[in-house]
């Protein structure tokens, strides 16, 4: 379902390595995408991330439903998403994510796959990508690099500041 849906053809094999590993490839990069050096930037970044990816969806379905486009308008909506993901890359994480979203779901779209394949599948693995990068903060040990916080404080006797 992600961006390689061998499984999904009629003769496929449905558990196949390819597919599989297709499969999970679209939640690993959100994770890889969203995890920063510290737990704030992590937040931030999956919230953009899984937020700006469900208005790509919403949007791009939309456009489906109402325009019903061929070929022609699918390599146009390619052309534009691509555009609007490039104008927008360092203005709002955001707003890219909602451009990029849409660019792949018409990219894949114009390919051959059904737009509401696409759309569960992006929305899907993002949302698993990005709470998988926020769990990583949550769930990782205090005082280690996953945390973010120092290990050991730079000050004399390990922090303790208390007179007693």
């Amino acid at each position: 379902m992600s961006f390689c849906a061998v499984g999904d053809r009629p003769g496929a094999f449905p558990l196949s390595p390819v597919t599989v590993a297709c499969r999970l490839s679209s939640p690993t990069i959100t994770l890889l995408i969203v995890l920063k050096p510290d737990a704030r930037q992590t937040y931030a970044r999956a919230a953009a991330r899984i937020v700006g990816t469900i208005a790509g969806v919403a949007l791009a379905t939309l456009i489906a439903m109402t325009l019903r486009p061929g070929a022609i308008e699918l390599a146009a909506l390619v052309v534009l998403f691509a555009w609007l993901s490039y104008a927008f890359l360092y203005a709002n994480y955001a707003v890219y994510a909602m451009c990029i979203t849409g660019y792949v779901v018409f990219l894949l779209s114009f390919g051959g796959l059904p737009e509401r394949t696409v759309v569960i599948a992006r929305a899907v693995n993002t949302l698993i990508g990005g709470l998988l990068g926020v769990a990583v903060y949550l769930l990782g040990p205090r005082g280690s690099p996953i945390s973010g916080e120092p290990a050991v404080s730079n000050q004399p006797g390990g922090g303790n500041t208390s007179a007693g």
